[in-house]
């Protein structure tokens, strides 16, 4: 009966583990570097990738996991990489489902520093970081509106199952998000840091303004690994309160780099250029789209009517109706708009209130 008991109580754990979708799995690119992700870039919450650097007197992290329980399961993964200490942790940039971890982070290693840009460090104590109030409380509904899609017949059946698994997680993801709270960096560098080491070298860059106005970028010479961010994005890229012509520059610039592998801010690590020039083509068709209708007078509303990013929805989502879904919902609606502030020179501010 005990043994029965036992399995029972591992099965419900399991369960509990499959279906809150805070697990991660481990990458090796290097003795001296693994990626930390999640193994579904699609299923929701968006979690940001995790890379960890192990130099010869301790650990440097990028990024820190997107929540309270995302930052305590890393911090599990990271324990059974090394038992050195996290020296610091860089948060590429203000977006939370790359930095909320960090309270986990500052528990486990009371010592650590956090490091940011200039441009991070602005929006993570000014307004973006009240974009997170209340967002606990949020997930109630998205369970309700989850059930809702997952019965609607006419959408597609495997759209149908992942908003079943949806409302299935939503009730966990919400008491993951129990404790949230913003941890600013203490170390702000402008343009480039660099941490010495003999086996493995960092140099933190920022490069311009791109995906947020304060992206950092990790390179490791040693290694030829590039971390880039929400620069780039997989399967799909994410932009929202972007900065579409300085964007291109900087993708170009990471084009430049002799890297072997490249870690994105979300999917799996590549090893060529071929999605970043899908996204430069991606961001290029939109501004010259956009921006002659918005120089001829054109309201957004009509330009919005008028644009045409089918090629890009096939290239990117293919015939999957829920990440065309959210290619549309978390890039293409606000990248018209950022194209068309752009062409009429009006300010892109970060403040969290687009995505």
């Amino acid at each position: 009966m005990l043994a029965v008991v036992i399995l029972a109580a591992a099965a419900a754990a399991a369960q509990l583990q499959a279906s809150d979708g805070f697990f991660y799995e481990t990458t090796t690119l290097d003795a001296r570097v693994h990626v930390i992700m999640r193994p579904d870039p699609v299923r929701v919450p968006a979690e940001g990738n995790v890379t960890v650097v192990e130099q010869s007197d301790g650990l440097i992290v990028i990024d820190a996991g997107g929540s309270p329980l995302g930052g305590r399961r890393v911090v599990e993964k990271i324990r059974s990489i090394s038992k050195k200490p996290v020296n610091f942790v860089v948060f590429t940039h203000w977006h939370g489902d790359h930095n909320l971890g960090a309270p986990a982070f500052k528990m486990a290693y009371p010592a650590a520093h956090f490091i940011s840009t200039q441009g991070t460090y602005a929006a993570m104590t000014g307004n973006a970081a009240h974009f997170y109030d209340g967002y606990q409380e949020n997930w109630t509904k998205v369970k309700a509106s989850s059930e809702k899609n997952a019965a609607d017949a006419s959408r597609p059946a495997d759209e149908r199952a992942r908003w079943r698994q949806l409302a299935l997680d939503a009730p966990l993801i919400g008491k993951a998000y129990a404790g949230t709270k913003v941890v600013p960096a203490d170390i702000v560098f402008a343009d480039r840091m660099t941490f010495e080491d003999p086996v493995a070298p960092v140099e933190l860059m920022f490069l311009g303004r791109g995906n947020t106005d304060g992206d950092a970028v990790a390179w490791l010479p040693a290694q030829r690994i590039l971390v880039s961010g929400d620069l780039v994005v997989a399967p799909y890229p994410y932009g929202t309160e972007s900065y579409p012509k300085e964007w291109i520059d900087v993708l170009k610039k990471l084009e430049g780099y002799n890297f072997a592998y490249l870690v994105p801010g979300h999917g799996p690590v590549m090893m060529d250029r071929i999605y970043i020039d899908s996204v430069i083509a991606l961001i290029e068709d939109m501004r010259n789209q956009v921006e002659p209708l918005a120089r001829q007078g054109l309201s957004l509303d009509d330009i919005k009517t008028k644009v045409n990013f089918e090629p890009e929805y096939r290239r990117f989502a293919g015939n999957d109706t829920l990440v065309r879904r959210f290619f549309r919902q978390f890039f293409v609606d606000d990248m018209i708009g950022c194209a068309y502030k752009e062409a009429k020179g009006i300010p892109i501010v970060q403040n969290g209130t687009s995505g």
